[in-house]
């Protein structure tokens, strides 16, 4: 009997608690109180100190063990003196919503976040941020058992050591990261479950690290170890547009996304020994360690029904175009999935789900053409 009221009484109450409109809310003031945070600090460091490094040798990872010493308090720290300070506002004026975040703590580490909304309307939200990320110099190790080795002499004549380091004391190594997103929804229609929405995000990384690559006379097979400062100046772009809508039990979405990735450095040279050039044993200085230029887009449709009752149904179907603009290779991928659920009692359930997936070729990247001991060229690569 007693179950039975407290089901009668459920059954009474959903009704009412189901069904919710803004009378319900008439005691709540359209405006709240705006909310200001300040708050200021700084740091500071002391360097008068001895450099420290990482310098325990050990015989399963050498080069790991070999750092030169630099000032570095940790990979993602800065010992720069400098102040720091931060705002926090908020303000719910109704039908606008405002937040407003920014902490700063130097030149090479801040965040913010700032969101605006109207209604249900418009919602936008900004986040910048910037940190820098500290970089070892590894000593290259030379495994014949010392860091003097005696050198290769290769038929060029030119001799070769085991281990050719050419940024020998280089203790700054590091990137300044900057990461930028931006996230937008509009509601063009007031009243219709349709949203337009856009995402962005952008990255560029900035600085100087070390690069190891090996080097020597290739032809021979009389290879060494060398490490090189490079500069660095990578962007990366992501952008997205789309739209998805509720059409009676059913809510569709549509989106192509875009992404491209870019280094704006040229790709560093080394002077390799015995290359073959049209027959003639030679020096010649090569490209290595290319960075291509790469594009990608993305398109992506989405349905499903609505998830209450005892049946429902998802589908996605995705197409990723990727190019690389400097081999001017192309290839794309589809996929698709989806799933079928049918709950015939709250026990049990049935599951029909497919997936499938196709990649393709559609430009081979550019070739490069080898030559062959006997000076003839050997076809391509």
């Amino acid at each position: 009997m007693k179950k039975l009221i407290i089901l009668i009484f459920v059954g009474l109450m959903i009704p009412v608690t189901t069904e919710v409109c803004r009378a319900d809310y008439k005691d709540i003031p359209e405006q709240t109180p705006d909310t200001l945070e300040v708050w200021f600090g700084g740091h500071g460091s002391d360097q008068s100190t001895s450099k420290n490094a990482s310098d325990a040798r050990t015989t399963s990872l050498p080069e790991e063990a070999f750092r030169v010493p630099g000032n570095k308090a940790a990979e993602y720290y800065s010992l720069e003196n400098s102040p720091s300070g931060g705002i926090l506002y908020k303000s719910a004026d109704l039908p606008n919503r405002l937040h407003i975040e920014f902490d700063f703590y130097d030149v090479d580490d801040w965040y913010g976040d700032f969101r605006y909304s109207y209604l249900d309307y418009v919602q936008i939200r900004l986040l910048p941020r910037r940190f820098y990320h500290n970089l070892d110099n590894l000593m290259l190790y030379d495994w014949s058992g010392g860091w003097v080795h005696p050198p290769i002499v290769p038929p060029t004549g030119v001799p070769l050591y085991e281990t050719n380091i050419n940024d020998l004391g280089v203790d700054d190594y590091g990137l300044t990261i900057d990461i930028d997103e931006y996230k937008l929804r509009v509601k063009p229609i007031p009243g219709f479950p349709l949203h337009v929405f856009s995402n962005g995000e952008y990255i560029l990384k900035e600085g100087e690290k070390q690069l190891r690559f090996p080097g020597g006379d290739v032809y021979h097979g009389d290879v060494n170890r060398n490490s090189m400062l490079v500069k660095v100046d990578q962007e990366k772009q992501e952008y997205s547009l789309g739209a998805n809508a509720h059409l009676g039990p059913i809510e569709i979405e549509g989106s192509r996304k875009w992404r491209n990735f870019e280094s704006n450095t040229n790709a560093p040279t080394y002077q390799y020994g015995w290359i073959e050039t049209a027959g003639v044993g030679d020096t010649a200085y090569q490209a290595h360690n290319v960075i291509p230029e790469l594009e990608a887009t993305t398109d992506t449709f989405k349905i499903h029904t609505s998830h209450s009752g005892r049946f429902f149904a998802s589908g996605t179907y995705s197409k990723v175009e990727k190019t690389n603009e400097d081999t001017t290779a192309e290839a794309s991928n589809e996929m698709s999935y989806g799933e079928v659920v049918w709950l015939p009692a709250g026990f049990i359930s049935f599951t029909a789900k497919y997936r499938h997936q196709e990649n393709e070729v559609e430009k081979n990247p550019a070739t490069v053409s080898a030559y062959s001991a006997g000076h003839g060229p050997a076809g391509a690569l």
